[in-house]
C-alpha cells in the first residue's frame, strides 16, 4: 500500500536577532514553490516571524508589515547596545575606528555587569503587538509554538496557548538586554538559551519531515586580549555544540549566509531576506527529493521497527 496521504512538513525557525529576517526570505520561496508547511516552531525572532506566518500564511504581507516597523527608534537603537564582535575583516579597520569599537564594547560590558538588563520591554512589546495584533494561538491557520526558557528552573518552555504577543515577547527576551517576563507563574527568557533551533519540538509534533533554518554564527577565531574574550569564546563553543546536536534531528538544515550580520543590525533587513531566499532556493532540490521519497514509501514500512521488536 502506497503512502498517498499529504506529507506533514514542520519548520523550525531559529533565533539570531536581525539575522532572523532571513526567515522571511525562506518562507517567500516556500510559498512561491507551493511547499506547504504544516506546523512551525520558533525561537526568539523565529517565533515572531513564524507566528505571523502561522496566522496569515502569507510571507509577502509579513515582509510589507515588518520592514517599515524596523526603522523605528526602538529597533534602530538596539545597535547601540550591541558590543562589536570580532570578525576576520576587523583587522583592516582604521586605528581610530578600532579604538572607538573597543571603547564601545567596554562600555556595554560594564553596563551588563551592573544592571540586570539594558532596555525596558515596553517598546518591543508594542512592536510585537503591531505585527501580531491581539491574536491567540488558537487563531492560527497551522499549529505554531513559541519556545522560551524558564530562568529559574532551567527548563525549555513550549508556549502554544493564549495570547501570542506575550509568548513571543518571552521567546525574544535576550538575557542582559531585556528583562525576564513573568508569564503563567514562570520567569521566562529567550528560548535560544536552551533551544537555538527548536528541531526536537517540531519532530515531536508528528511531522514527516522537519526543515530547520539555522542562523547561529559559526565559532570563529577571535583576538584573546582579555579574560572576557576567552569566556565568550568558551560560551560560543558550548552553544555551537549544543545546537549541532539538536540539528542532527532535522531532515534538512537551511543556513542563510548572514554570519556577518550582528544580532542588532536590523538596518540590513532587506539583505537578510534576500539571503534567506537564496538559501531556500538552493535547498529546493533536496526538499523535493525527500518529499517524493516519502510519497513512494509504503505505509507498512513505518510499522516494521515496531513489528521487529515484537518478534
Amino acid at each position: 500500500m502506497l503512502n498517498k496521504r499529504k506529507q506533514k512538513i514542520g519548520l523550525a525557525l531559529g533565533g539570531g536577532g536581525a539575522r532572523g529576517l532571513a526567515h522571511i526570505g525562506v518562507l517567500k520561496v516556500f510559498q512561491e514553490e507551493n511547499i506547504a508547511i504544516s506546523m512551525i516552531a520558533g525561537t526568539s525572532i523565529g517565533s515572531l516571524i513564524g507566528g505571523f506566518f502561522a496566522l496569515h500564511l502569507d510571507a509577502e504581507i509579513l515582509e510589507k508589515r515588518i520592514l517599515p516597523l524596523l526603522k523605528r527608534q526602538e529597533v534602530a537603537g538596539l545597535e547601540n547596545f550591541s558590543p562589536p564582535s570580532f570578525t576576520p575583516g576587523k583587522k583592516h579597520l582604521t586605528f581610530p575606528t578600532r579604538i572607538a569599537s573597543f571603547l564601545k564594547g567596554l562600555y556595554i560590558y560594564n553596563l551588563r555587569t551592573v544592571k540586570k538588563y539594558l532596555i525596558e520591554a515596553d517598546g518591543i512589546y508594542q512592536l510585537i503587538e503591531e505585527i501580531i495584533g491581539t491574536s491567540s494561538f488558537e487563531q492560527t491557520k497551522i499549529p505554531f509554538v513559541a519556545v522560551a526558557t524558564d530562568l529559574e528552573k532551567g527548563e525549555e518552555v513550549i508556549l502554544n496557548q493564549g495570547q501570542m504577543a506575550e509568548a513571543i515577547l518571552a521567546s525574544c527576551s535576550i538575557p542582559g538586554i531585556f528583562p525576564p517576563l513573568k508569564l503563567k507563574g514562570r520567569l521566562l527568557m529567550d528560548g535560544g538559551i536552551i533551544s537555538s533551533v527548536p528541531v526536537d519540538i517540531t519532530r515531536r509534533s508528528g511531522m514527516d519531515m522537519v526543515i530547520a533554518v539555522n542562523l547561529e554564527k559559526k565559532v570563529m577565531g577571535r583576538e584573546f586580549k582579555h579574560g572576557l574574550d576567552i569566556m565568550f569564546q568558551a560560551d560560543d563553543i558550548r552553544a555551537h555544540e549544543l545546537n549541532r546536536l539538536k540539528l542532527i534531528a532535522a531532515d534538512i538544515v537551511i543556513e542563510p549566509d548572514v554570519e556577518d550580520v550582528n544580532w542588532a543590525q536590523f538596518s540590513r533587513a532587506e539583505e537578510c531576506i534576500i539571503k534567506g531566499e537564496k538559501a531556500a532556493r538552493a535547498a529546493l532540490p533536496e526538499i523535493r527529493f525527500l518529499i517524493s521519497q516519502m510519497q513512494k514509501r509504503p505505509l507498512v514500512k513505518r510499522f516494521l521497527p515496531f513489528l521487529d521488536r515484537k518478534r
